[in-house]
């Protein structure tokens, strides 16, 4: 049975008995779509205390310059816990309008601690590095959904966080990226379809979602990362939602179908997460010289 999409991710349990169902899913032919399956953590305490940088602005959003800084679903103005990154450069009322890049993490990632969302992709990038291209051009926002939920059922949160981050930290409205990985990549999808007047573009990475969302998709520019060797979500995925973008007349799509796609993030070895087979798309399409090429698109 091949793997439909987003529905799957809700038989997996908040317990740590989830590695038996992932077995016994396996074992019946289902292609689960996750980054890894753990235990989710108790809710946090507020993580961002009023006094917490001397260089935290003063509003309830909590942006740091240079920073990249957790914030909790407590002192979240949406209820949604998120990493909020400013560039080093960044000034209020200076008069520059900021790009700002949207990550929706995976499925492993899920929980009330946001900084688990820094594991990979560009939360991690910028945590490593603000002076790379990503890190000094862009505010990166990173929401955390809770376990259990979908980036469809978070969506209106997510939007209603960039639409705060427009009035109060001079971000420009007609350049609000969006991009996500494996259940982010489905979620970038959805969004994108929900919401299409929102972003000026969208990088869905080894995911999927309903062909029927074309439509709405007719003029959002897309670019689609997808390994033809990921064992985790079936490359047919992406494959079918070009399909149907093209098919309705959107003629801004890039589709990058690797043949050989990585199965491991760097990250992922000091995490003690093992390989998936070409799973890990995203290092082609956000690190090093590939990735300027995507945050120069």
């Amino acid at each position: 049975m091949e793997n439909n999409g987003e529905d799957i991710f809700k038989l997996i349990p908040q317990w740590g008995g989830a590695v038996l169902l992932l077995a016994t899913l396996l074992s019946a032919g289902y292609l689960l779509s996750v980054d890894r399956i753990l235990p989710s953590p108790e809710p946090e305490i507020d993580l961002l205390g009023k006094d917490s940088s001397p260089n935290r602005i003063n509003d309830d959003l909590g942006g740091v310059p240079g920073e990249q800084v957790a914030i909790s679903s407590s002192s979240s103005p949406v209820g949604l816990p998120y990493l909020l990154y400013l560039p080093p450069t960044w000034q209020p009322g200076a008069g520059h309008k900021w790009p700002i890049l949207v990550f929706l993490h995976g499925q492993g990632e899920s929980g009330f601690s946001p900084t688990d969302v820094a594991l990979q992709g560009p939360p991690s990038l910028v945590k490593h590095n603000t002076s790379s291209l990503l890190g000094s051009e862009f505010a990166v926002l990173s929401p955390q959904k809770p376990p259990g939920s979908s980036w469809i059922e978070q969506g209106g949160l997510v939007v209603e966080l960039v639409r705060k981050l427009v009035q109060s930290y001079d971000v420009d409205s007609a350049r609000v990226y969006l991009t996500g990985v494996s259940a982010g990549g489905y979620g970038a999808w959805a969004l994108a379809a929900q919401y299409p007047n929102t972003w000026a573009a969208v990088v869905p990475i080894c995911g999927g979602g309903d062909p029927s969302w074309a439509p709405s998709l007719r003029s959002t520019p897309l670019w689609v990362f997808h390994g033809a060797n990921d064992v985790v979500i079936s490359v047919k995925q992406s494959d079918r939602m070009v399909k149907a973008v093209k098919e309705i007349g959107n003629e801004n799509v890039t589709y990058t179908r690797l043949e050989d796609a990585p199965g491991h993030d760097p990250s992922w070895s000091e995490a003690g997460i093992p390989d998936m087979p070409g799973h890990a798309s995203w290092v082609k399409a956000y690190y090093g010289k590939d990735g300027d090429i995507l945050y120069r698109w």
